[in-house]
């Protein structure tokens, strides 16, 4: 789905709901039930705060629209913004409420654990980064422990303890460490410790902090990186996550109610203002973010640069940007409101590891809606105006002096303001190109899979459930385009080309059998955290079943009991077999897909005593987390017992 497409989607569903004219305060339901006892009689508790998302985002469309920069194209865009903007509201609820109930902080990761692969990932706001892994911990007076497993992937690991949630006013960057400042432990693997005071070993000052923001940036994406498992000092291992109406409601309240803030603030107008009125087709100097932006979540140390871009379809930008010595570096399009621009299914990102450098100490980048054949092309796709912004980690030395430049001109011209050694790509390189992408951007996606995927998805049921199907995804946004698992099976473009993987074996045996080791605990948990995520959520539909036939029984009201019940059977049925996210064929899917992408960089691994100590220690502790999972959804039967 393009650009206008989805914005056009977004518009017709937000002119189909009826809102209130204003947005005013909502108090969450005085309930101490299940959520499901809501749904029973219709969600109706749920629906006032509905209503006040809806009309905030109607009042942001207004408000937004009448901003002096906003280009006819940028208001078409305005109601998938809405929808992401509330999307990002509930998920820092959802973080908060992480803390308060002792769930997964894994679960607290961006972007978000519930897409599915094959398809373009929801986008969020505030210039994502796609080369980036980001998690955003709430904190208290908790000590977090975070263990880290590094690969070569990585190219960057940092943690910034931040004032503010979020929700709504942003962000202000307290105290920033890198991974490079710890040590490690004796088999090569990470400890590091979040608390308010001084903590032995690798400490990160979360003083004054009510946010930790981690950023795990990756440069080959067909590398293993760093992994993070997340616990809290002296509380159990994993705790199910089972939501009560009152924890539904209080969200959604809260969303409406932190909405138009956020969109006021210096994490998202605040940015949107900065790059918006930039002169068109300009290139800013290239500063220290946190000195050049007005406000976010920002990482002290880092570098960039910002362009507007405004182009007619056979146009192009040639930006000429000096290589500064740093492990990381990248460039990202967003459009007008801050949003990323597809990632996974078009190139309009490229990083350090994948761009190609000129000879003559510049990396020359075309931005473009069509293809102009060369390499570093970023595919503006629908954006008639929008926005690159540049980023460099852990620079070294001295900025350049020399000034980075853009500079407009015909894409048929394009090769004549390029260097002679720019590499030409012919369309089925490209093609090829975009599907090694594609597989890549997954299997980057789930190396994070763990039991935060878990929690994640286990709370996102049940809100989307709480509060409807068609009116979550009318209100937050839905994940488009998504191929079924029947299409990922037969479908030759959506998986990994059979014989080039067997070519890459067997041109290097060894390296092959070094790749398949080293995924191996990737692969494991790609099959069995499906399953594990069935039985839990059997667990929590046998659980919900009995509470709602006692409390019918009760009340004498069996009048929608088994209607509710079968209808969420059959739910947990398709869920089970048939969902492209979480399906437990979708798992074999992705570590077919996983196991494709390792072993087509069968050349890049070299196989040591090493590597089956850190895959046997990752398998274990993954089997410790699975074994809690699966502990923590019988006892909560045990207890309803």
């Amino acid at each position: 789905m393009t650009y206008v497409q989805a914005a056009g989607a977004g518009a017709l569903a937000i002119a189909m709901m009826s809102a209130p004219a204003a947005v005013l305060p909502v108090t969450p339901t005085n309930v101490t039930s299940p959520a499901w006892v809501l749904t029973a009689s219709g969600a109706s508790a749920y629906q006032a705060a509905l209503d006040a998302i809806i009309a905030a985002q109607q009042q942001i469309i207004e408000t937004n629209s009448a901003y002096p920069w906003a280009t006819a194209f940028d208001k078409t865009l305005l109601p998938g913004y809405v929808q992401g903007s509330a999307l990002m509201q509930l998920y820092f609820n959802m973080g908060q409420l992480n803390l308060s109930n002792g769930f997964d902080q894994g679960a607290d990761k961006f972007v978000y654990l519930w897409n599915a692969p094959a398809a373009e990932p929801l986008n969020f706001l505030n210039d994502p980064n796609p080369d980036t892994q980001y998690y955003f911990n709430s904190l208290g007076d908790e000590t977090k422990v975070i263990t880290i497993y590094p690969k070569s992937g990585t190219e960057d690991l940092s943690f910034t303890a931040m004032s503010g949630t979020g929700t709504p006013s942003g962000f202000t960057s307290l105290h920033a460490y890198d991974l490079r400042q710890f040590t490690p432990n004796s088999d090569g693997s990470y400890t590091v410790y979040v608390s308010p005071t001084e903590h032995a070993g690798n400490w990160v000052n979360s003083a004054g902090a009510e946010t930790l923001a981690i950023r795990n940036s990756i440069g080959d994406w067909g590398m293993p990186h760093a992994t993070l498992n997340f616990a809290v000092e002296n509380q159990p291992g994993f705790v199910l996550p089972v939501l009560s109406a009152d924890q539904i409601s209080s969200m959604l309240s809260n969303v409406a109610t932190d909405l138009p803030g956020a969109n006021a603030s210096s994490l998202l107008f605040g940015v949107q203002q900065a790059t918006n009125t930039l002169p068109p087709n300009f290139i800013t100097p290239i500063r220290g973010t946190t000195e050049a932006s007005p406000g976010g979540p920002l990482l002290p140390g880092q570098f960039g640069s910002g362009v507007h871009f405004n182009l007619e379809p056979d146009q192009a930008l040639v930006l000429k940007v000096p290589v500064l010595d740093a492990p990381y570096g990248s460039i990202s399009i967003d459009d007008a409101w801050t949003t990323g621009a597809p990632a996974a299914l078009a190139q309009s990102s490229l990083n350090n590891t994948q761009a190609f450098h000129g000879s003559d100490g510049f990396v020359y980048y075309v931005v473009s809606s069509k293809d102009p054949g060369v390499a570093n092309w970023l595919d503006s796709g629908d954006l008639r105006d929008g926005l690159a912004v540049l980023r460099w980690q852990g620079v070294t030395g001295t900025v350049p002096t020399a000034m980075p430049t853009a500079q407009v001109v015909d894409i048929a011209d394009v090769r004549d303001y390029l260097p002679a050694d720019m590499p030409l790509v012919t369309a089925a390189e490209r093609a090829a190109d975009l599907q090694e992408r594609m597989l890549e951007y997954f299997y980057v996606q789930h190396q994070d899979y763990d039991s935060g995927w878990i929690t994640a998805h286990l709370e996102y049921d049940q809100i989307k459930a709480a509060v409807g199907a068609e009116q979550f995804n009318e209100i937050f946004g839905a994940q488009q385009d998504v191929p079924s698992i029947l299409e990922r099976l037969i479908s030759p473009e959506l998986g990994p080309d059979t014989s080039s993987v067997l070519q890459a074996v067997l041109a290097d045996p060894a390296g092959g059998m070094a790749a398949l080791i080293n995924n191996l605990p990737l692969l494991v948990k790609d099959v069995t955290l499906p399953m594990i995520l069935a039985v839990l959520r059997t667990d929590i539909f046998l659980g919900q079943t009995i509470q709602e036939v006692s409390h019918a029984f009760q009340t004498g009201d069996l009048s929608d009991v088994f209607t509710d019940r079968f209808s969420a059977l059959q739910t947990l049925i398709e869920q089970t077999l048939t969902d492209p996210a979480t399906s437990i064929a979708s798992g074999f899917l992705n570590a077919r897909d996983d196991l494709g992408v390792s072993l087509l960089h069968s050349d890049t691994y070299t196989l040591g005593a090493g590597d089956f100590a850190s895959a046997w220690s990752e398998l274990s502790a993954y089997s410790q987390t699975a074994s809690d999972m699966l502990s923590a959804g019988f006892g909560y039967l045990t207890d309803l017992g």
